[in-house]
């Protein structure tokens, strides 16, 4: 059996904001493995990419 040895993980994003109430991005994670007995070695590479618009309303109050 080969136990987990050293395990590395990063994650770096981008965010964006164009115009009031929207944002988009892009986010890049890295991850790698190593195991003890074997040497056997991994890296893992993920790219996401996310969009968000609020569709809250605000209420404001009546001025007296």
């Amino acid at each position: 059996m080969s136990d987990f040895h050293k395990g590395d993980y990063a994650i770096a994003n981008l965010l964006y904001h164009p115009i009031p109430k929207v944002m988009m991005g892009g986010e890049f994670q890295f991850g790698r493995r190593v195991n003890l007995l074997d040497g056997f070695n991994n890296n893992d590479y993920r790219v996401q990419f996310s969009f968000k618009y609020d569709f809250g309303k605000s209420f404001k109050s009546p001025s007296l």
